[in-house]
């Protein structure tokens, strides 16, 4: 990719999740309200997610997108990702920081978001539980899961489908 960019020089090749574009991002619909604390929806939303999954090397951001049908999604900086992909190419050892350092990304219009948000005043521990699956369905796009992590995932997932459909 680099041969082909030296060549094509100025184009550059990035990958559509390897930032955060702004003709996905919808200004209009973003709530910009404060608080009474002086918070957005959007910062009461990230910090929420950023203690609720307490991974502190991971940043979370939550947007309004242009669409509701986007949950959430991770973000990869393309330099890290081209660097990790030559990496595993040549049979080196992928140093773990390279692998460390994410972005999740909230949509503020998706209903789901809202709902976790919404939740957490009332079952802290399924919003919680919810917020570690929507990360996690996040990661499995990205195809960043690794065996254990997939094992954590089934197990939850079968958890939160046995508390949600038990009768009250």
């Amino acid at each position: 990719m680099s041969h082909l960019e030296q060549k094509l020089s100025p184009a550059t090749f990035m990958r559509i999740d390897g930032s955060l574009d702004d003709s996905i991002l919808d200004p209009d619909k973003e709530n910009t309200l404060l608080d009474a604390d002086g918070k957005t929806e959007g910062s009461q939303i990230a910090a929420f997610v950023k203690t609720a999954l307490n991974n502190d090397t991971l940043e979370v951001e939550a947007k309004s997108l242009t669409g509701d049908s986007l949950h959430s999604f991770i973000v990869i900086d393309e330099n890290t990702r081209r660097l990790r992909d030559h990496m595993a190419l040549t049979g080196q050892t992928i140093p773990p920081e390279l692998s460390a350092k994410k972005t999740f990304v909230l949509n503020t219009n998706s209903k789901l978001v809202r709902a976790i948000h919404k939740i957490q005043t009332t079952d802290p521990t399924l919003a919680t539980e919810l917020t570690h699956q929507l990360y996690d369905l996040a990661l499995l796009a990205q195809k960043e899961f690794d065996p254990q992590t997939l094992t954590n995932f089934i197990s939850r997932t079968t958890t939160l489908l046995e508390k949600l459909t038990s009768e009250k």
